[in-house]
């Protein structure tokens, strides 16, 4: 028996799966439940579970698993045809005609996801028009838009999350962060706005909250692989230094690609999946992978987009104009005593000392101590993210986010 890594495994248990038979796909399905089993929340290792049980028809368990996955990358275009499908069989045709609608704006050009809506929808061309802004450079125009589609559709979680990407992208961190902090209000489990806040933490110097968020991030995705795909050569740096090897005992002979197709047949040859991160990650150079701020395609289709966006009457947002040579503007300056007494200062800086080492009744004179101080400046981001490390190492969770959330707002 070969020791596989969990990616190897599912890459292999996809590539079955893609062009089995009945019997098979049963089988895949019990190999992904039996993965599901040892990692209950890994996002990839759902995403198969779901597809096995879209392909054995077994439709309750297909939507089931796809929301579950949709809640943690709402931005996943193929979870949404599926769950568009299974939802369309069951019918609860007003969900799966929601699903459908969202599937098209990553993948316009799904004939299985029009055959749910009866062909009568194109998906939402000006969402698509502002990522294609984002990916060929036009970044202030992308920040604006995405901001404004998400304030004008609240309940799409994946447009809130984009427009927070956006931000994180041109280097508005505090803005990125506060987006998605309040998505997590809503939706807990997208892994994106994780991976983001631990980021914004690790680069203000939170490096215990910045811990919790990649901890989360280990949970829904244990080997990284479905953040790389997210983020491409973005992906944080502090993030994959936490990086650990799974392997498990597996038998795999990989045959072809997985592919979404709701409508098979014997003489069709299967096409990969479309990566919706190409919709908002940059044009890299495949020789020199420097960033391509050009579009690839005709210019008067990029017009036309635009036009589109513009007859969709999106407001102006003055506060979301950013250039690169602009975004540091927004990143924390750590260790900077703002508004603070000489004598405050040298105060805490003996706390961020201590708090090294502190634990049982010497961390709680230490949160005492910072409280003390904090009714006297209750604007000093510097001492509420000293406060909010403090909550955490004592296990306070809620206290630590909700001090942050603050010091966000003061930053």
């Amino acid at each position: 028996m070969t020791a596989l890594s969990l990616s190897e495994a599912l890459t292999a248990l996809e590539k079955r799966l893609s062009t089995s038979s009945a019997e098979e796909v049963e089988r895949v399905l019990e190999e992904a439940r039996a993965l599901r089993r040892m990692h209950p929340e890994a996002v990839r290792v759902l995403r198969l579970e779901a597809h096995a049980s879209l392909r054995a028809q077994r439709w309750s368990e297909a939507a089931e698993v796809f929301e579950r996955v949709v809640s943690i990358v709402p931005t996943d275009g193929a979870a949404l045809a599926g769950l568009a499908h299974a939802l369309h069989q069951l019918g609860r045709t007003a969900e799966a005609a929601a699903a459908a609608r969202q599937a098209l704006d990553y993948l316009p050009h799904a004939e299985g996801v029009r055959a749910v809506l009866g062909g009568a929808c194109e998906g939402n061309a000006a969402y698509r028009a502002a990522l294609l802004n984002l990916r060929v450079g036009r970044l202030s125009q992308a920040v604006r838009r995405l901001q404004s589609l998400a304030q004008a559709n609240p309940d799409r979680l994946d447009m809130r999350l984009m427009a927070s990407l956006a931000l994180w992208r041109v280097g508005a961190y505090i803005v990125a962060a506060e987006q998605c902090m309040a998505l997590l209000n809503t939706a807990p489990d997208v892994l994106a706005a994780h991976v983001v806040l631990g980021d914004v933490w690790h680069r203000a110097g939170a490096s215990s909250l910045a811990s919790w968020h990649w901890s989360v991030v280990a949970r829904f995705d244990p080997d990284h692989s479905e953040v790389r795909a997210l983020f491409g050569q973005q992906t944080p740096a502090a993030l994959l230094q936490g990086r650990t090897s799974l392997a498990y005992g597996a038998e795999h002979t990989p045959q072809a690609a997985l592919t979404l197709n709701l409508h098979p047949r014997e003489e069709e040859t299967p096409q990969p999946t479309p990566s919706w991160s190409k919709a908002w990650l940059p044009l890299v150079d495949s020789d020199t992978h420097e960033e391509v701020n050009m579009p690839q395609m005709p210019a008067e289709q990029v017009a036309a987009w635009d036009s589109l966006e513009d007859q969709a009457g999106f407001v102006e947002l003055q506060d979301f104009q950013f250039s690169r040579s602009e975004a540091t503007q927004w990143q924390p300056a750590p260790h900077e005593h703002r508004d603070m007494p000489d004598e405050a200062a040298a105060t805490l800086e003996q706390a961020r000392r201590a708090l090294r080492h502190a634990k049982g009744q010497q961390l709680d004179e230490l949160i005492a101590t910072l409280e003390r101080m904090r009714a006297r400046t209750p604007d000093n981001a510097e001492l509420l993210t000293l406060l909010g490390q403090a909550y955490l190492r004592r296990g306070d969770t809620e206290r630590a986010l909700a001090t942050y959330q603050q010091a966000l707002a003061k930053m």
